[in-house]
């Protein structure tokens, strides 16, 4: 029988949080990118690699410290640069040994769409990194009952405009992990965004009597009147 991890995602630079985004980044994303990572147009092999990060047993405990302690340094968990090597192999490296590692998968999709990405490798010429899309699809074959995964998934299609698939992963995220305040709390976020603050509000309600300390979500709703004090 697996042992999970109640907490393994430690305060860290990254927050699974939506990312507040200029009119410039937006501007410059190419709209084509942003596909459902389930699209048949994505063959991404079905064969699982790696270990399920929420794993609480000791060889996973001290695979995750090694593994982290040499690949997801601060510079690689804010995107910037890589530490063993690229950042882009850094994170490769992280996502082969733990598919659904949240934070590393929330890091690299984002990568992806910066314009300069290059997807070459940086010495094999004949080589290029694994696609965002890839990397959500084996995420979910390893752990489809994952809620961070799911949250990921959501954060980065609504940060991008897929409002679809943003919605769907959402909803998953809360169905499978009813008591992560995250998600309610960027799930509240999207409602307004998507023209429910009505319903975005019994999601703040739920993530700041969780504790959420972000008041981003509180301050939308007062400003459309919605938000009721007490």
């Amino acid at each position: 029988m697996k042992k999970f991890a109640t907490q393994v995602l430690k305060a860290s630079v990254v927050s699974l949080c939506l990312a507040a985004l200029s009119a410039n980044a937006v501007n410059k994303v190419d709209k084509s990118k942003i596909v459902d990572f389930m699209d048949p147009a994505f063959d991404c092999g079905r064969n699982l690699k790696g270990t399920d990060y929420r794993r609480n047993d000791h060889a996973t405990n001290v695979l995750r410290g090694k593994v982290e302690g040499a690949h997801f340094t601060k510079g690689v968990q804010r995107g910037e640069y890589g530490n063993a090597g690229s950042l882009e192999g850094d994170l490769d490296y992280v996502l082969n040994k733990f598919p659904n590692h949240p934070k590393a998968l929330l890091v690299a999709a984002r990568n992806q769409m910066k314009p300069d990405y290059n997807p070459r490798h940086q010495y094999r010429k004949d080589r290029t990194w694994s696609k965002k899309e890839c990397y959500f699809q084996h995420a979910l074959r390893r752990a489809p009952d994952d809620p961070s995964v799911h949250l990921v998934i959501a954060i980065f299609y609504h940060e991008f405009g897929n409002y679809e698939v943003a919605a769907r992963h959402y909803q998953r995220a809360i169905q499978f992990g009813p008591k992560n305040p995250e998600s309610h709390y960027n799930y509240g976020l999207f409602l307004i965004d998507v023209g429910h603050a009505d319903k975005a509000l019994k999601h703040a309600q739920q993530a700041y009597a969780m504790g959420y300390p972000l008041e981003g979500l509180k301050n939308r709703l007062k400003r459309q009147k919605v938000w009721k004090e007490g």
